[in-house]
């Protein structure tokens, strides 16, 4: 049979191969599997080295799966579906693969263990990945491949994996685009570790767990995983990897959280070892981390990482004017919820210092590490191209402070500006076609961080060309950001940084550095560059970012790619190279010390929000309107009076781009509401004001109401009502009623006294306000209960028995004797908090004392 399918497979156009297919057919019919089996009829030996091209026999969908027809290669080694080529290393390798596209392999694995998956790889691209299977079992993982240079230069990408010993299949997966693979070594490293034993909990305290175990009784562990689960059987993920047996885990308090601990050794990893579970109590937040402050004009944009642990649901904001001392709280306690905050109250020219620390139901965390900034007027380097539209001919004086003039090899042309959210549209952007142009800088930079940032636009694709910005320097060759180092189609080229020679204006190809990805031709880009000059010797690290966020103190989107291995040089301009054909488009060059400076255009306060609308409900206003225009809104206050000519009162704030706010407000009257818009520069006007009435309506029934008996008491709690004057607690001697109100009260809580012990008494509370009486709640009882008559002369080991209610706690006394109200008691033993059921207390020193009883409270 695997003779008769590799004739089948090998020999294609030929009479003899189509009565081979045939009988393969009617072989088939008769039951014949179609699963797939070894290509040379022997599974390959593990230890050992698969070939891509030697994949199993069996045909699309048994054997392997290719997403289109025929080999796209040139190779004729196999003819079916499967797309390879001549390998530059001799063989072949398999190519053209897509994501979701696999091939089958039968292997016999030796022994059991821990073994190395080498796997030969290359790609001109940045999307390709792959992941192994054995037996449909993904044992190896996502491993991404990146670009290697070429398609025929070569890497190797590995993974270390266990497998049992045994026939069984590889399978080949492929998850993104566009690779080429020649070949997996699989390498024995030996057998299997064994897990850890005895793992316990050794403590819990707030917002940790502090775990201990045994080592492997084999193997010589160079470490171990620690791993948490939310459940038993859930999935476990790596929070540790500790080098001894310990370990303490810092989590958030009150819940559970499960536990299991793997061994790492040269071999590999072993299984995890036996679950244990633990709930640590929930503790004050962490605090912050990665405070950022970044001045503007009269104003300081902070930012942070919220804390780790701890679940903070506010954070508190302060500053001082003295670095690490007399700090004042700048924010309300439990109004600031989210992780930036914009002080607006900060004046040019002074430096503050800031802290913030975070808050939950628990307390307030410590504070974070300090950061400072000094707000002024935006001082960075700012070119707004307002030339007229036209020619811009060379050596003509830039408009802007910082900026010498244009140097071009022929005249550029000036055209209607780029434009970007956030940004301004107002000043004409610079096309450059078939040349090198550039603007000189008064100040060339080579020190410390700078940020630049720029608008970028090419409107269609240009081949193999190098089209995109530069940055002049004083070294041999420059820095370059642009389309054009690995074209990918009409409709998209890819991105990327590169460097290219410095002098001349005439235009020149890039090396490339880093490839950023796939961007889309026709398609304004806003780019922001961090440069960090002398972080790695003689080089810089420059990291880019595309169509980050404009306006925010971060650029709020991940960073496309970072370069450190290259001498950025001192940046003495920025320009344009176009190598041929086509244009490029520049705008809104920015050069400055934060990311906020450079990006941060917006000069105005936003417009008056408008469309302000209001719907009534049960004590309840919903407001709607337009979101505003003109300066970049970050927000809205809302404001309520009780007149329409005011004084408005902000009862709250909205996030854009929320443009709804609902205030809970007791009926019956009417409100006027306005709304403003605010951004880093400052408030709008307050828009138009709407009036509502709501409708007066009785609170909502209380909720959570719980019972205490105590010695001819009832405690009695519940969760608040809103809109509630006061609260009426009522009784009665039956489940059903009727109920009796027996006081009432402005608090959460009531004690009701002089109760009758042994009897059961049942309560409900209902909600009063200015609208009526809410409905009762639904009932709950109580029994009161008093001291237990004296127990006298009892022996060492005989029990002292009651029946314990829920929720009353008890203490058992004794005396030496009985002097009635004279009696001294004394404690005997711990307060005992009662469940419900019959308790038995024995004498824990074992003398025989006189007098006993048990009181509760």
């Amino acid at each position: 049979m695997n003779i008769l399918n590799r004739i089948a497979e090998n020999l294609s156009a030929s009479s003899f191969a189509a009565s081979v297919t045939a009988g393969l057919v009617l072989l088939a019919t008769a039951g014949i599997s179609h699963a797939s089996t070894p290509f040379t009829g022997t599974p390959i030996s593990i230890p050992g080295t698969i070939e891509m091209e030697d994949y199993d026999l069996g045909g699309e969908g048994d054997a392997y799966h290719d997403v289109d027809a025929g080999n796209n290669g040139p190779a004729s080694y196999r003819t079916d579906d499967v797309d390879h080529e001549a390998c530059s290393e001799g063989g072949f390798n398999v190519g053209w693969t897509a994501t979701g596209e696999w091939l089958k392999y039968t292997v016999n694995v030796a022994s059991n263990g821990s073994y190395t998956i080498t796997a030969h790889v290359a790609s001109a691209v940045t999307t390709g990945a792959f992941h192994v299977e054995v037996d449909d079992v993904d044992v190896s993982g996502s491993i991404s491949v990146g670009t290697t240079g070429g398609w025929q230069t070569w890497e190797d990408r590995t993974a270390i994996v266990t497998l049992s010993a045994g026939q069984q299949v590889v399978k080949l997966v492929i998850e993104g685009n566009d690779l080429n693979i020649d070949r997996l070594d699989i390498t024995y490293n030996g057998p299997p570790p064994v897990e850890p034993t005895a793992l316990q909990v050794d403590s819990t305290g707030a917002n940790s767990v502090s775990l201990s175990w045994k080592a492997p009784v084999t193997g010589s562990p160079t470490g171990y995983n620690v791993k948490r689960a939310t459940s038993s059987g859930g999935t476990y993920a790596t929070v540790g990897s500790p080098a001894t047996t310990a370990f303490t885990d810092s989590v958030t308090g009150g819940s559970t959280y499960y536990y299991v601990v793997s061994a790492l050794t040269a071999s590999g990893e072993s299984a995890d070892s036996a679950f244990v579970s633990a709930t640590p109590a929930l503790g004050v937040p962490g605090p912050p981390t990665g405070l950022a402050a970044n001045s503007g004009d009269n104003q300081v944009v902070l930012s942070w990482t919220a804390s780790a642990v701890g679940s903070p649901t506010s954070y508190n904001v302060l500053r001082s004017t003295t670095s690490g001392s007399d700090y004042a709280a700048i924010t309300t306690p439990g109004a600031q919820t989210t992780t930036s905050f914009v002080d607006n109250t900060a004046v040019n020219g002074t430096t503050y210092y800031y802290v913030v620390s975070a808050v939950n139901a628990t307390g307030e965390g410590a504070r974070s590490t300090e950061a400072s900034a000094t707000p002024a007027v935006f001082s960075g380097i700012y070119e707004p191209f307002d030339y007229p539209v036209g020619n811009l001919p060379n050596s003509t004086a830039a408009t802007a402070d910082g900026f010498g003039t244009w140097t071009c090899g022929i005249d550029g042309t000036v055209y209607d500006g780029l434009s970007y959210t956030g940004l301004p549209v107002e000043n004409n952007a610079l096309q450059s076609a078939g040349t090198r142009q550039f603007v000189s800088l008064d100040d060339p930079i080579s020190s410390g961080t700078k940020w630049i940032s720029f608008l970028y636009y090419v409107p269609g694709n240009m081949g193999a060309n190098h089209n995109g910005v530069y940055f002049p320097n004083s070294s041999a060759s420059c820095l370059f950001f642009g389309f054009g180092l690995s074209p990918l189609s009409g409709t998209q080229g890819e991105l990327a940084l590169g460097s290219m020679t410095t002098a001349g204006t005439t235009a020149l190809g890039a090396t490339q550095l880093a490839l950023l990805g796939a961007g889309t031709y026709g398609t304004t880009y806003l780019v922001a560059m961090e440069i960090q000059f002398d972080t790695s010797g003689n080089n810089d690290t420059v990291t880019v970012y595309l169509n980050p966020v404009a306006n925010q103190a971060a650029p709020g989107v991940p960073a496309a790619g970072t370069v450190s291995s290259f001498d950025v040089g001192t940046i003495s301009g920025v320009g344009l190279n176009v190598q041929a054909g086509g244009w490029v488009g520049l705008d809104e060059i920015r050069i400055a010390d934060t990311y906020a400076d450079a990006v941060d255009a917006v000069t105005t306060a936003p417009d008056t929000p408008s469309g302000l609308n209001a719907t009534t409900g049960n004590n309840l206003v919903s407001l709607s309107w337009t979101a505003a225009g003109g300066g970049l809104s970050t927000g809205y206050n809302v404001k309520r009076s009780s007149s329409s000519g005011g004084p408005y009162t902000t009862i709250g704030t909205t996030s854009v781009p929320t443009v709804t706010y609902d205030d809970a407000i007791v009926g019956g009257q009417t409100y006027y509401y306005v709304v403003s818009a605010v951004n880093g520069v400052g408030e709008s006007a307050d828009s138009s004001y709407v009036s509502a009435m709501p409708v007066l309506a009785a609170p909502d029934t209380p909720g959570g109401l719980s019972a205490v008996a105590g010695d001819s008491q009832v405690s009695l709690s519940w969760s608040a009502s809103d809109f509630t004057t006061v609260y009426d607690v009522k009784r009665s001697a039956d489940f059903a009623g009727p109920y009796s109100s027996v006081g009432t009260t402005g608090a959460l809580t009531y004690n009701d006294s002089d109760l009758n012990n042994s009897v059961t008494y049942y309560y409900v509370i209902a909600a009063i306000g200015v609208g009526g009486s809410s409905a009762d709640s639904s009932p709950v009882s109580a029994t009161p209960f008093g001291p237990l008559p004296l127990v006298l002369d009892i022996d060492p080991g005989v029990g002292i028995t009651w029946f314990a209610s829920n929720s009353a706690t008890y203490q058992v006394q004794w005396a030496v004797e009985d002097m009635g109200t004279n009696t001294v008691w004394n404690n005997l033993g711990q307060s005992i908090y009662g469940d419900g059921t019959t308790n038995t207390v024995f004498d824990p020193v074992g003398a025989p004392h006189n007098v006993y009883q048990v009181i509760s409270y």
